[in-house]
């Protein structure tokens, strides 16, 4: 969604558009000029604040900021955009593990399903791909389940994030992590457990 810099309360100076038009002058000295640092350890390179044409994005110089970013970080996160483009395909490809997010209704699972085809289409593994049920309310009759989703992909589903919409809009509000906000929120319990797991099937995948 490219909102990483406002809801962790940042203002960045430079983004990644800086990186991209940098060319042959891209280096980890341009990278870490470009890097904000959070209080919580995680260093981000912002969205560009210009909203231009997905397709217009120059892979190759891409490709070079990330390789230049893995030299310096243990792991690095990419937010996508939602509409696929062949540079987000090759990033794909390239990642060591992908994470889909999706939600309990139709629409979602439909659009999830489409682009699980497309990657598989396109070569990528799915074992790289984890898929998480985002915004998972209590279950209400009729509502869809966690093993709902699961037929419905074809795919296992690695983790839920429970919907906390009261303490996350405050906490995106004031530029706070969920657990500054409440310590005990069941987003924030889960997001823990999504990293646990992601760093397990990193292991594994090693």
């Amino acid at each position: 969604t490219g909102r990483a810099a406002e809801v962790l309360g940042l203002q960045p100076r430079r983004s990644l558009a800086d990186l991209l038009e940098a060319g042959g002058r891209i280096d980890q000295a341009m990278l870490q000029s470009v890097v904000e640092q959070h209080g919580s350890g995680l260093a981000l390179v912002a969205a560009p604040q210009d909203i231009g044409p997905l397709e217009a994005i120059d892979s190759e110089q891409l490709h070079k900021a990330v390789e230049l970013a893995r030299k310096s970080y243990d792991y690095i996160l990419m937010d996508l955009p939602t509409g696929l483009t062949n540079w987000s395909l090759t990033m794909l490809a390239d990642a060591s593990a992908i994470v889909m997010m999706v939600e309990q209704n139709l629409a979602s699972l439909r659009q999830a399903r489409r682009r699980l085809d497309l990657m598989r289409s396109v070569g990528i593994d799915r074992r790289h791909i984890s898929i998480v049920v985002n915004r998972v309310e209590r279950r209400l009759f009729g509502s869809i389940g966690l093993a709902d989703v699961e037929e419905a992909l074809g795919h296992d589903v690695l983790c839920a994030i429970h919907a906390d919409a009261q303490n996350l809009g405050i906490a995106q509000d004031q530029g706070l992590l969920v657990h500054e906000v409440r310590s005990k929120s069941p987003y924030s319990a889960d997001v823990d457990k999504l990293a646990d797991a992601l760093r397990l099937k990193l292991g594994d995948l090693a």
